[in-house]
């Protein structure tokens, strides 16, 4: 299927656009894999913690029966360490975006966005 991806910063999209939206998925059982793109045009006046919305499914609580991983390319962010990796959110259709480098993981957030930022993502997660 098709779906619809998008950037909040804090729970919050206001003002954010974008130059490309676009999302794939496949379901197989409670299973999901995605993959898609967002390109900015402006980053809005929403702050906090950055975060991919809008997935197909909500994820399944985390447990240790319940797994994800996902791969990033980021384009014209600012103040990054090393990559970017998702990590979902319980019962939501949400993931984190975070810096995971050496030292530890810090959550991204509106300050590492310039209105041409481009996310290029895949990850696979277990659904509800």
């Amino acid at each position: 299927g098709t779906w619809t991806p998008s950037i909040t910063f804090g729970g919050g999209s206001t003002g954010i656009t974008y130059s490309a939206q676009e999302g794939v998925y496949t379901r197989v059982g409670n299973t999901c894999f995605i993959t898609g793109v967002v390109t900015l045009s402006a980053t809005g006046s929403s702050t906090g913690t950055a975060r991919l919305a809008g997935l197909p499914f909500s994820n399944h609580n985390m447990t240790a029966t319940s797994y994800g991983s996902s791969s990033v390319v980021a384009f014209d962010m600012a103040g990054l360490t090393s990559v970017i990796n998702l990590l979902n959110e319980d019962n939501q259709p949400n993931a984190i975006l975070y810096d995971s480098g050496a030292t530890g993981a810090t959550a991204v957030t509106e300050a590492n966005f310039t209105a041409t930022s481009s996310l290029r993502f895949s990850m696979l997660y277990q659904i509800q």
